[in-house]
């Protein structure tokens, strides 16, 4: 009988369907993913102590050095992205715009910038943890005319493959600790 490698462990609402993720962020996340990582899927985090609002985080990554902080745009089509303004996806019919999110009217950088910033402020006062939070966007099917460029602090990936060469919170960097 082959031993069992270990995973990630995995937190998701009860609500959250596995089958919907794109098949080689699935498989990322539940087969290749190390024990000493921690995933959360789809989850709510209170913008401030004080404020009823929440903002929706598709995919975090906890690892040693951090916890990267994905918005997640599984899209059928080439993508082409904006640094600061709405995305577009063409398909053999002609190209249409991503919808901005909902009513902040926030492109996916502005959208995985402020989850990343809300999520290291929560972290910092609910649980006195200070760790880097780190932002990011994933196209998780990889498309090979796509431009998903980086912006600044926030990463850009194309496909799942890149994603795992540029996780940051499982790679040491300039002489930081580990957070945890």
């Amino acid at each position: 009988c082959a031993e069992a490698l270990p995973v990630a462990r995995i937190f998701a609402p009860t609500s959250f369907d596995a089958s919907r993720l794109h098949p080689d962020l699935y498989r990322f996340l539940f087969e290749d993913l190390g024990d000493d990582v921690v995933v959360l899927l789809e989850f709510h985090v209170r913008q401030s102590r004080t404020a009823p609002k929440t903002r929706e985080v598709d995919l975090a990554i906890a690892g040693p050095y951090g916890i990267d902080v994905i918005e997640v745009k599984d899209k059928r089509g080439v993508v082409v992205a904006s640094q600061n303004g709405a995305w577009a996806v063409q398909d053999a019919r002609g190209r249409s715009e991503i919808p901005l999110n909902g009513v902040r009217g926030e492109n996916p950088y502005d959208q995985a910038d402020a989850n990343a910033a809300t999520l290291k402020e929560w972290m910092s006062n609910e649980l006195r943890v200070a760790c880097k939070a780190f932002p990011a966007v994933l196209v998780p099917g990889y498309q090979q005319r796509a431009n998903i460029p980086g912006r600044s602090f926030v990463y850009g990936y194309n496909g799942v493959q890149s994603m795992d060469e540029g996780l940051r919170s499982l790679t040491p960097y300039k002489g930081n600790r580990p957070c945890w």
